[in-house]
């Protein structure tokens, strides 16, 4: 039987599937959120839990010049310094994120398919 905590992770997770499958957020890549002009924004598939999460303004952003927010530590960016902590508080490990990072960015897999990932390999059960 699942604890109450799992039950909020899937109902989170099932949120974020539902968001990814609703053709709402126009996919983008190598950030969790670019705008791309007239108010339109592009989102990866990470980028997409951040949006529907109430609490967002919670999570550290951090602009470039060209409007693009990154969750990581302004401190640190560089790829080897990937570390969104705001994301962690998901319930997310670092190998999970980053094999979304991998399918989204590298293998350009679409939101539908990443979809189906979440919800096979992040479920709790």
């Amino acid at each position: 039987m699942l604890s109450a905590a799992d039950k909020e992770f899937n109902k989170g997770i099932r949120a974020w599937v539902k968001a990814l499958r609703s053709r709402k957020f126009k996919q983008g890549t190598k950030t969790l959120k670019r705008h791309v002009g007239n108010g339109k924004f592009e989102y990866c598939c990470l980028g997409v839990l951040a949006a529907i999460d109430p609490d967002a303004e919670a999570v550290p952003e951090y602009w470039d010049r060209k409007n693009t927010i990154f969750f990581v530590d302004k401190d640190k960016i560089g790829e080897d310094d990937f570390n969104p902590s705001g994301l962690y508080r998901y319930g997310l490990t670092d190998e999970q994120q980053r094999e979304l990072i991998r399918m989204n960015d590298d293998e350009g897999k679409s939101f539908r398919v990443i979809a189906n990932w979440i919800e096979q390999n992040l479920i709790r059960k």
